[in-house]
């Protein structure tokens, strides 16, 4: 029998899957300050949902750069400047920078956009680099201005900095810049920015940077430095903007545009080395954000991800965005120690859509003891199986349906107790109840499953014992839409059983952006796929990228006359032909399969023809 370990302390955290779209346990140490909202959007920008911290060194106190939208983003606002009180609390200053009609964001009628900025202090002036975009939003890029303080008014160069209709699109794909970030290094300036499709139409991200020896510029071309097309490891559907320097490293955080935008990564480089894409590493992921209980973060972080600068005395504090349930958006402020990220005890958020909590480990019997507390609907399941993955590929990504059918779950439905299992077949069984007595949250729930049935009981209350039979598999915490829920232990005693994790086909086109129009990959469903549904290819070159932490992979295809070849690449390193034509038809089998180092990995297939097929990337953790 293994030790019992409780898996919410955070030296464990790794221990639990961390995805965009399928959930994100965090045990971060962030703590909301007094007095958000700072700002909550009006008429006509209900939606100031992006912006940027700054701390003023000359002065020492700290300015907030408030990017102003309508709702639905476009026609984009101003930006404007808030200011933090000597005795606390903030106060509007005015507009930082707006648009004019007559100049190069203008249409001669109509003001542009710009609400996207950045701040550095540097020769005694303040040098802002901001996106822009016209009326119509089908030209835009990024542009320099200046001030002589950090309430402005800042004066705006008479040329844009970028101009995406000059732009020669990267990879087929990207034109627009924006969501910039400067920073100033030892011998030149740098721009990390975000690039998407034109006019910022999504569907695929990517950070890009500019150098410059003057603030001003001019720059050089966009060069991109982390994108999904790429051979390495690169978490799905993440946007980026802003990032910040501290103790000679560039921070780039990153925020998930699934349905639950808590999830967040981290990206560092030296600052100096931050202009090459090999200089940049995973810092972290996953377990950086989590969303609280409250009116005016109804709907978690939202927009672009937090602002954050580090203090002299270690602090990091951070601006960000949220939106209210009936869609306004909101500005609050958070803090942590730098050097203290995680602490015990982890938070799953679902501001959006169902979050699970999947603890990688498979269990036959076991004993279990949890104490949950939930603002909303949870559940408890083990004996999982089930393949996992997003329903979609692009932006609102939720958990694929297929996930949701577990084994056997438990769920407490107010003063009421339900346990509901599913077979192999198909079959549902269902045990309800009474609770033995009302109890209030933080709730204790104990399990035990042994060979043959399985008991539990609820604030060592015993609830119900029945007879069931173990069967091996994960076990996992669902929290419903709409609810956030705080895990304060998770003790489990038992054995533990060699692991994997099946994941499906679309979640390797969202690790390569892949639309799911069927220009390069189609829905397939049958009985040849592990799970009956997969991908056929539509043309050659058509490309899928899974990006996984592990151990190890075996790559499940279905073969047969027409199938052709496909080129796996492993982590940009090796490249490998895998030919899936028989004779006949065959159901999906391993054709591939590796042992790697522990650590961020990438499996990338491209398809030499059309009608190759893709099934699932089975992952050992």
């Amino acid at each position: 029998m293994s030790p019992a370990i409780d898996f919410s302390r955070s030296e464990y955290r790794n221990e639990w899957l961390h995805h965009c779209a399928v959930g994100d346990p965090s045990w971060d140490t962030f703590v909301r300050e007094d007095g958000n909202p700072i700002y909550t959007g009006r008429e006509p920008y209900s939606w100031p949902v992006n912006g940027f911290l700054f701390h003023d060194p000359p002065s020492g106190r700290w300015y907030a750069y408030v990017g102003l939208y309508p709702r639905g983003y476009w026609p984009g606002g101003p930006c404007l400047v808030m200011r933090e009180r000597a005795g606390g609390g903030w106060e509007e200053i005015g507009l930082a920078i707006q648009g004019d009609p007559s100049t190069f964001d203008g249409d001669g009628a109509h003001p542009g956009a710009m609400p996207d900025v950045s701040v550095v202090y540097a020769d005694g002036q303040y040098h802002m680099v901001y996106d822009w975009a016209n009326h119509a939003n089908n030209r835009g890029g990024l542009a320099y201005a200046s001030a002589d303080r950090p309430e402005g008014p800042f004066v705006r160069a008479d040329h844009p900095l970028h101009l995406d209709t000059d732009q020669r699109p990267l990879l087929g794909k990207y034109v627009r810049a924006y969501a910039a970030t400067l920073i100033k290094r030892s011998h030149d300036w740098i721009i990390l920015h975000a690039m998407s499709t034109p006019g910022n139409a999504g569907g695929t991200w990517a950070m890009a940077c500019m150098t410059a020896s003057n603030p001003a510029g001019p720059y050089s071309e966009p060069g991109l430095l982390l994108c999904p097309q790429s051979n390495v490891f690169l978490p799905a559907l993440m946007e980026y903007y802003p990032a910040f320097a501290h103790d000679g490293f560039i921070y780039a955080p990153a925020t998930s545009v699934a349905r639950n935008r808590s999830f967040q990564c981290v990206f560092r480089a030296p600052i100096e080395e931050a202009h090459r894409p090999e200089a940049w590493e995973v810092y972290q992921h996953g377990s950086v954000w989590h969303a609280e209980n409250r009116p005016s973060e109804a709907q978690g972080i939202w927009g672009q991800t937090f602002s954050a600068q580090v203090s002299d005395d270690g602090t990091m504090r951070a601006y960000f965005t949220s939106k209210t349930q009936d869609d306004t958006g909101t500005v609050h402020l958070a803090r942590r120690r730098w050097a203290e990220p995680y602490q015990d005890g982890f938070v799953i958020s679902a501001p959006n859509a169902p979050a699970f909590g999947i603890l990688q480990r498979h269990y036959r019997t076991f004993n279990l003891t949890t104490q949950a507390q939930s603002s909303g609907a949870w559940s408890l399941s083990w004996g999982c199986r089930s393949p996992l993955g997003p329903g979609t590929t692009v932006a609102d990504a939720a958990p694929h349906p297929l996930m949701f059918p577990q084994q056997i779950t438990w769920q407490r439905a107010g003063e009421r107790w339900r346990l509901e299992s599913l077979d192999e077949d198909g079959r549902r069984d269902t045990w309800t109840g009474i609770l033995p007595q009302p109890a209030n949250e933080p709730d204790t729930i104990s399990i035990t499953q042994d060979e043959f049935s399985v008991a539990i009981s609820l604030n060592d209350q015993p609830v119900c014992m029945l007879a069931y039979p173990a069967s091996e598999g994960r076990i996992q915490l669902l929290a419903e839409a709409g609810t956030v829920m705080r895990i304060e232990q998770f003790i489990v005693d038992g054995e533990t059983h060699p692991c994997t994790e099946d994941w499906l086909a679309i979640d390797a086109l969202a690790g390569s952006a892949i639309a799911m129009d069927g220009a390069e990959w189609r829905l397939e469903e049958n009985d040849a796929f592990r799970y009956g549904l997969g991908y056929r290819s539509s043309k050659a070159g058509a490309e899928a990228k899974w990006n996984f932490h592990g151990t190890g992979y075996r790559l499940h295809a279905v073969r047969g006359p027409e199938c052709g070849e496909m080129l796996v690449i492993i982590d940009n390193q090796a490249a490998i032909t895998v030919s899936l034509s028989t004779p006949e038809p065959a159901k999906s089998t391993v054709v591939l399969s590796g042992s790697l180092p522990a650590g961020y990995h990438a499996v990338k297939v491209i398809a030499q023809s059309e009608n190759a097929r893709l099934d699932t990337l089975e992952v050992i953790p």
